[in-house]
C-alpha cells in the first residue's frame, strides 16, 4: 500500500493583516522568546534557532520553514547535527510542532509558547531563593565587619605578648645601655707602672727603688 502524497503546507496566509493583529504578535514573539531564554531546560543554541524562525514566522499560522543552510548561516552554528539535535529538543519541550514541509520540502514547523507557566514559577521560585541568599550572605558581612574590630584587638594583644625582651630594648633607646653592650673601660696607658715617689722624695728625682740594678743585689748575696 503506497503512501499518500503530503500537501504542501501553503504559509502565505498574512495578507491583510491588521494592525492589531501586528502589535498582538510582536508581544508574542517577545514573550516566546523570554520564555525560552528562562527556562532551565534550554541553552543559547536552542534561542538562537528559535530567533532565526521567528522573523520568517507568519503573524496569524504561527508558522515558519528554514533550511538547514539558512538555519548554519543565520545562527552561526556550523554542525547540522547540533541543529537537529537542538530542533529535536525543542520539539520535545512542546515549542517547535512540526506542520508537513513546503513546496521546496523544507519542513514546517509551528511555534507555541507551551511552557509559559511552567517557566513563571521556575522564575519565581529562583528569585526567592536568590533573594534568601543574597540576605544571609549580607547577613554574613555585616556581622564580619562587626567582629573585624574586635578580632584585630585580639590579633594585636597576642602579637604584643610574643614579642621578646630583646626586641623590647631595641625599641627603647634607654634600655639599650646594657652592661654586656657596653665596651669596657679603657685606661690610660700611659698611667701603667707609674712609680709611686715615697715620702720626702722630691717629685722629679729618681727613685731609690727604682735606682737598685736587682742583678747587682743578687750578687751580693751570693
Amino acid at each position: 500500500m503506497t503512501k499518500p502524497k503530503q500537501r504542501p503546507v501553503d504559509c502565505d496566509g498574512d495578507e491583510g493583516v491588521s494592525e492589531a493583529e501586528i502589535r498582538t504578535f510582536s508581544s508574542w514573539k517577545f514573550d516566546l522568546l523570554e520564555t525560552i531564554n528562562a527556562d532551565p531546560k534550554t541553552n543559547p543554541t536552542d534561542l538562537a534557532i528559535i530567533e532565526a524562525y521567528l522573523h520568517f514566522t507568519r503573524a496569524r499560522s504561527r508558522t515558519a520553514f528554514l533550511s538547514a543552510l539558512s538555519l548554519r548561516v543565520r545562527t552561526g552554528i556550523v554542525s547540522s547535527e547540533t541543529i537537529v539535535a537542538s530542533r529535536k529538543k525543542l520539539i520535545a519541550l512542546g515549542y517547535m510542532i512540526p506542520e508537513g514541509r513546503s513546496r521546496t520540502g523544507a519542513q514546517v514547523f509551528r511555534f507555541v509558547n507551551a511552557r509559559r507557566n511552567d517557566v513563571l514559577d521556575h522564575i519565581a521560585i529562583a528569585t526567592e531563593t536568590l533573594r534568601e541568599a543574597d540576605a544571609q550572605r549580607k547577613q554574613r558581612d555585616r556581622e564580619k565587619q562587626r567582629l573585624a574590630p574586635r578580632v584585630l584587638t585580639e590579633i594585636e594583644r597576642t602579637r604584643v605578648s610574643r614579642v621578646s625582651p630583646d626586641i623590647e630594648h631595641r625599641r627603647d633607646p634607654c634600655l639599650t645601655r646594657n652592661r654586656k653592650d657596653v665596651s669596657p673601660k679603657i685606661e690610660d696607658k700611659h698611667l701603667e707602672g707609674t712609680p709611686v715617689y715615697p715620702e720626702g722624695t722630691e717629685r722629679g728625682a729618681r727613685s731609690p727603688a727604682l735606682s737598685v740594678n736587682p742583678y747587682a743585689a743578687m750578687k751580693g748575696r751570693i
